[in-house]
This record gives structure tokens, C-alpha cells and sequence, in this order.
């Protein structure tokens, strides 16, 4: 699955080489952390793009064991402007869903504290925990305005019952090797 922006990805020719470097980086802490994690270069007819980054994580609880995956985009300016992240839509027969998430916008992009209060101190492994933190452990309280208003609206049964029938469409996760 891919996510179709809005405006097609644009990489920063000036920057590429900054990007390879930060993805490297990322891809050792991945790798000494031994976390479930998966990233790989976007590819744009045969061209790696370092810049925009597809990362694939093990769900857990109503997405047990299913590989929730998106594609994170730094900023032209990164680290000084927060980045973005989109996640996969799921699809049911021929249609193209949004996860349905407290935190998860009709765009599909990820509603995160740490993109809203951003600090160009935060390193690109800290981004990729805080959303698999943020996925696992929405931050929506009564009284707030939610990403997705209409799931926020269920009761807790309800929206456990929407999120297992989506994980059924997902496939299960692997780590690359």
C-alpha cells in the first residue's frame, strides 16, 4: 500500500546526502536495540528518496502482531520544521481505509504531541518510538477535539470491535533481516 500526497514527494537534492546519513544512523540504533522495527528509503521509479522513510512496526493489542505502517517525511529544513507521518490505509475489498485512531487524522496523518510541541533536538529513532508509542497509546481525553471525531464518539467496546475487523486486513509483521 502507498499513500497517495497530496503533492508528489519532493526530495531536497541539496540535503540528500544529510538524509542517507540520518537514515544509516537510525537504521544502526534499530539494528543495536533489536526493536521490531522496519525502515526502508522510499523508491520513485528506481531513485532512493532518504528523505521520505516507510516504517513498519508490530501492533499490539487490537492490531496484535499486524504491521502498522506508514511513511515518515522529514521536512526540507529538518530538524528545524516537524515532520510528518502518514499512515497506510487499509484496504477492504476495493476500498481505501483510514486506521481508525483517536490520533489518526482522515488524511491519514498521525496527530502527535511531540510533531505539535516539536524540539529540533529530537532524533529521528525518538520519532519512530514516539509513534509506535502514540499508535499503541492514544492520547485523547474527553473534553479534547479529537483527530477522528466520529471513532472518538463510540464507546471503548465499539471502537475495539471497528479495530479488530480492520486488523483483519492487515498483514502480520516481519522483521526484515
Amino acid at each position: 500500500m502507498s499513500i497517495n500526497f497530496k503533492k508528489k514527494p519532493q526530495m531536497n537534492p541539496q540535503r540528500a546526502s544529510d538524509f542517507e546519513n540520518l537514515f544509516s544512523k537510525v537504521q544502526q540504533d534499530i539494528d543495536q536495540n533489536d526493536v521490531l522495527y522496519n525502515i526502508s528509503p522510499l523508491m520513485e521509479k528506481d531513485q532512493v528518496n532518504y528523505q521520505f522513510w516507510r516504517f513498519e512496526f508490530r501492533g499490539q493489542g487490537n492490531f496484535e502482531g499486524k504491521c502498522i505502517s506508514g511513511v515518515l517525511k522529514l521536512q526540507s529544513d529538518h530538524p528545524v520544521s516537524a515532520p510528518i507521518f502518514y499512515f497506510d490505509p487499509i484496504r477492504v475489498g476495493q476500498i481505501d481505509e483510514v486506521i481508525q485512531h483517536l490520533n489518526i487524522y482522515g488524511d491519514h496523518t498521525l496527530c502527535i504531541p511531540l510533531f505539535t510541541y516539536w524540539k529540533k533536538t529530537t532524533s529521528e529513532y525518538e520519532i519512530l518510538q514516539a509513534i509506535e508509542h502514540i499508535f499503541h497509546n492514544p492520547n485523547w481525553q474527553e473534553g479534547d477535539a479529537p483527530a477522528n471525531p466520529g471513532f472518538a464518539s463510540e464507546d471503548q467496546k465499539k471502537r475495539e470491535q471497528i479495530q479488530r475487523s480492520q486488523a483483519k486486513y492487515i498483514p502480520g509483521f516481519q522483521k526484515s533481516q
